[in-house]
């Protein structure tokens, strides 16, 4: 159906439920001192960057799921990391990320059960007082009263820290399943999404700066779950649901879902909304903010309020599996991938950082040669530099040496790369009539994110026809 899957409803499930605080603490806040992360440039290879927000200074910041580090994205794409060090539980980087009234960037760390605080200059201060153990906070946003507000997956609570570190938690009310992603709404409260073992009981939650909590069902529809709920530009709650759809709850409790123009099996995930007046969302992962393996390819779309979804691809790099998304100062979307940090226009223009050279072919050049085709989107923010290694895969008789190359190519440009087949490769053209080759794209400087590779089974052109 143009403009949504199913008619509005009124869904409130509870209202006015009792205001309780599980626990509160007036420790002075800080669990432990303020260390300097150490910091280094670029974007580390495999990091797997995850949530992101709009920070200070107009830079984007965001999480690294692997390696637990925080990192730093100008608007020009030059990335700075600050590692947040610890081995277990601390292997595993921040879920989630908010940029805080105090100018600093907070975010939780699930594994030991606290909320940290960076400055820009990367002094952390991190809080444990008032946190239940095993509490494993999850999601955060800053709240209209100017605290923090974070969800406790393993408690089954809603906490709230002050700047200074006072921390409250909140049960009473909570009855729909596991607090999830949290987002400051409409009405001047705190929403967030509730999960349920069985999937039926899913649920949006909301939350008043006093405590006071209530619950809307969202009933079958939303049985796959909910990935990620942002406030919307229409004064309304957003959210993404892993089955395809994307759903609108109204400060009375109406809920609309919404699924034209979504590809079957997209999975929506990360949602934020744009400065163009729309509501933006990634699709391409089945478990929104954490994500699981790579997809063949991630999308992010666009809907106004009125509920019709354009997608956009071009220039999302193949494998490219989303994270989160945010609005950026600079007019633009910014979301996070696999390896990259990407942007994207409100036209739908795609740029990734670092910029990565995709590898277009791979072709024998009569029975001596191997060529690869390179191309560097034309979005990139600079030349596509690295090195392009090969290496010959079974049936070869032993290991081999890599053999590589270095490439630098302007943005918008394709090059070819030809390099000779070696000896064992043409022995298997000999003997089998094929040759397996294999060629990986390490970006520059070496460790930085970025990695590509390709492969392919290559047989001789034939020989050209003969007149009779």
């Amino acid at each position: 159906m143009p403009g949504g899957s199913a008619p509005s409803l009124t869904a409130r499930l509870t209202a006015g439920a009792a205001v309780a605080a599980v626990a509160t603490a007036a420790w002075g806040g800080a669990a432990t001192a303020g260390t300097t992360a150490p910091v280094s440039r670029g974007l580390t290879g495999g990091s797997v960057p995850q949530a992101i927000t709009a920070g200070p200074g107009g830079d984007l910041w965001f999480t690294e799921h692997i390696g637990n580090r925080i990192g730093r994205i100008s608007t020009r794409g030059a990335v700075i990391e600050y590692a947040l060090g610890g081995g277990p539980p601390y292997v595993y980087g921040p879920p989630d990320i908010a940029a805080g009234p105090d100018g600093d960037l907070w975010f939780p760390e699930s594994g030991s059960d606290r909320i940290a605080r960076m400055t820009p200059r990367g002094v952390v201060t991190r809080f444990s007082a008032g946190i239940s153990a095993g509490a494993f906070p999850m999601g955060i946003t800053v709240g209209p009263d100017g605290n923090l507000w974070f969800t406790e997956y393993g408690g089954g609570r809603v906490g709230r820290i002050t700047p200074g570190g006072v921390v409250t938690e909140f049960a009473a009310g909570i009855t729909g399943g596991i607090p999830g992603p949290i987002a400051a709404g409409p009405g001047g409260d705190v929403w967030f999404a509730e999960s349920a073992p069985d999937g039926i009981a899913s649920r949006v939650g909301r939350i008043t700066p006093a405590g006071r909590v209530t619950e809307y069902r969202l009933g079958g529809a939303a049985r796959s779950g909910i990935s990620d709920v942002a406030a919307g530009p229409d004064g309304n709650l957003w959210f993404t649901l892993r089955g395809d759809r994307v759903g609108r709850i109204t400060p009375a409790g109406a809920v609309r879902f919404f699924s034209a123009g979504i590809s079957p099996g997209s999975t929506p995930g990360g949602i934020a909304a744009g400065p163009d007046g729309n509501v933006w969302f990634w699709e391409g992962t089945a478990t929104g903010r954490r994500r699981s393996a790579p997809v063949a390819g991630g999308t992010v779309a666009r809907i106004p309020p009125a509920g019709v979804v354009t997608e956009f691809s071009s220039g999302i790099s193949a494998g490219a599996a989303p994270g989160g998304i945010a609005a950026g100062a600079d007019g633009n979307l910014w979301f996070t991938e696999d390896n990259r940090i990407a942007r994207i226009t409100p036209a739908g223009t795609v740029s990734e950082f670092p910029p990565t050279a995709a590898i277009l072919g791979i072709r024998l050049r009569g029975t001596r040669s191997v060529v690869v085709r390179l191309h560097c989107p034309p979005g990139a923010a600079r030349h596509c530099r690295g090195t392009l290694t090969e290496r010959l895969g079974p049936p070869a008789p032993r290991r081999l040496p890599t053999l590589a190359r270095r490439i630098d190519i302007a943005p918008g440009r394709t090059a070819a790369v030809t390099y000779p087949l070696r000896a064992a490769g043409r022995r298997q053209l000999a003997v089998h009539g094929r040759v397996s080759v294999g060629v990986v794209l390490r970006p520059s400087p070496p460790g930085t994110a970025g990695r590509v590779q390709a492969g392919a089974t290559l047989r001789p052109p034939d020989p050209p026809a003969v007149a009779g």
